[in-house]
């Protein structure tokens, strides 16, 4: 696990701006040059997962550097109305790699709000010039740690956006490295509120009186999506004793969409999301939250999604 100043020295020495909100005791670093990543810090040491290559590389269509942290993107990934198919092939947009976020409030010792203007082409060819927008509040100690952000892209469009034919909520993306001990715990979560994205997961999901559980450890890609009746989702590591656990206000001024990557000729699906996990073979994993959008979006009008995410070891909390 990276440590505090190994982190900044890293940021420092890729020429990569980066701004603490809080303290290293329990804080976060934004890499305001690193898609606006946001790292977390408890007790000096780096909770979030950190790709040093990402830090120091540029990424390219043919090769997306995945920095780690915590990042805000929009959804849907995938259908005609995705943002990761303008080219026809997956892709992370330019416009979200090569952001340049800059602080847009006036800072707290805990609190701080930055934003980036970001352009975005979905799959069907229609641009949606947008500002985004995280704002960061800091609660608890080196202990118990609880961090608030609010999610949000503002629409600057000149035209009305109406859903289903357009749609577009903001997508949060927290980053953590995992081993053999891990597992995902979902909320209130009944067989019928989740599916699986990629890969099959049946053979390793469970229920008990906590909701569902299923190990994290994969060969191959999966990534499970939880409809809205579930109220949040936590990732445990066994073996360092960290939990972390995500939970998201309830939707406002609209619903929940489906955010899952499909091919870019297919159309969106009805089925709603609200968290999702994301798990890879390379080693780290995702506790996604996604927020809503109303029938209709004029411009100027902002999509805000309240994610509160708690970190803490067993024996803490």
């Amino acid at each position: 696990m990276m440590t505090f100043p190994e982190l900044t020295a890293l940021l420092d020495s890729a020429h990569r701006r980066w701004q603490l909100v809080g303290t290293p005791k329990r804080g976060i670093v934004i890499a305001l040059d690193v898609e606006g990543r946001l790292f977390t810090v408890q007790d000096n040491l780096v909770l979030s997962r950190v790709n040093p290559e990402a830090i120091r590389g540029i990424s390219t269509a043919s090769q997306y550097l995945n920095p780690g942290g915590d990042g805000l993107w929009p959804a849907p990934e995938g259908s005609r109305c995705g943002f990761e198919y303008s080219t026809g092939s997956w892709r992370v947009p330019p416009s979200i790699t090569s952001a340049r976020w800059l602080p847009c409030d006036g800072a707290k010792p805990d609190h701080a709000k930055f934003c980036a203007e970001i352009d975005l082409i979905n799959a069907s060819g229609r641009g949606l010039p947008c500002l985004f927008s995280r704002d960061i509040n800091i609660f608890g100690d080196e202990k118990v740690m609880t961090v608030l952000t609010v999610e949000s892209i503002k629409y600057l469009g000149r035209k009305p956006i109406t859903r289903p034919k357009t749609m577009i909520v903001p997508w949060s993306l927290c980053q953590f490295d995992y081993d053999k001990s891990c597992y995902l715990l979902a909320h209130n979560c009944l067989p019928g509120n989740v599916r699986d994205l990629y890969a099959s997961t049946e053979d390793r999901q469970e229920w008990n009186n906590e909701g569902f559980i299923m190990p994290i450890a994969t060969k191959e890609r999966i990534q499970v999506a939880f409809s809205p009746a579930v109220t949040g989702i936590v990732f445990k590591n066994v073996s360092t004793g960290l939990c972390i656990h995500r939970t998201t206000g309830p939707a406002e001024n609209g619903d929940e969409i489906d955010i899952a990557d499909t091919p870019p000729d297919q159309e969106p699906t009805d089925q709603a999301v609200r968290f999702s996990a994301y798990s890879d073979p390379s080693g780290f994993m995702e506790i996604e939250a996604a927020g809503a959008m109303p029938d209709t979006v004029m411009p100027g009008q902002t999509l805000s999604l309240v994610v509160a995410t708690k970190y803490y070891h067993e024996g803490n909390c």
